[in-house]
């Protein structure tokens, strides 16, 4: 069966016919037009028509591995975008996190030497920094108090100190 028919027909057909047919099928379309399709038949026609276009040779699109995020398994998605042999944008890398299995991705930016998860890298810096500064204004485990202490002691005796100044002349000592 050619895609051609298969694509004018497959909305007409029962699930079990379009799963029949996919095994008919000796071309593929556009990978636009297969997308479309994918997303439109129900399991496991979905997961079924995916491997076979795959297995085809059908290159999908970042684009389109972004429309098919939930409607197939991260594992196809994964071998959809290993099918992919031109470079991918940054954008469409940062895109596609979550949806790709990130070892592919991070391999894939290396490799065009893109660094869209630098970015990662210096925030996972940064917060690993911030967290030893924070650990500067807590009690180190020796016992003395530290900066934190010392500035949560201040708010509250500053807190005291505003109470008792309006309050001044109202506390008479008693005699």
């Amino acid at each position: 069966m050619t895609w051609e028919v298969f694509y004018e027909k497959y909305g007409d057909w029962a699930e079990n016919t379009i799963l029949k047919n996919i095994d008919s099928l000796h071309d593929m379309g556009e990978p636009d037009e297969v997308a479309e399709v994918i997303s439109y038949i129900t399991e496991p026609a979905r997961t079924k028509l995916m491997r076979r276009a795959l297995n085809m040779g059908v290159v999908f699109s970042p684009s389109d591995i972004m429309d098919l995020d939930r409607v197939v398994s991260k594992e196809l998605l994964t071998e959809a975008f290993l099918h992919i042999r031109t470079d991918v944008s940054r954008e469409d890398l940062e895109d596609l996190e979550g949806i790709v299995d990130q070892k592919v991705l991070l391999a894939k930016d290396k490799k065009q030497n893109t660094h869209a998860f630098d970015n990662d890298e210096k925030e996972e810096k940064w917060g690993e920094e911030e967290t030893d500064v924070y650990d500067d204004y807590t009690s180190g485990g020796d016992g003395k108090p530290h900066r934190l202490n010392g500035l949560i002691g201040g708010w509250i005796l500053s807190g005291w100190l505003d109470k008792k100044s309006k309050n001044k002349g109202k506390d008479k000592p008693r005699s």
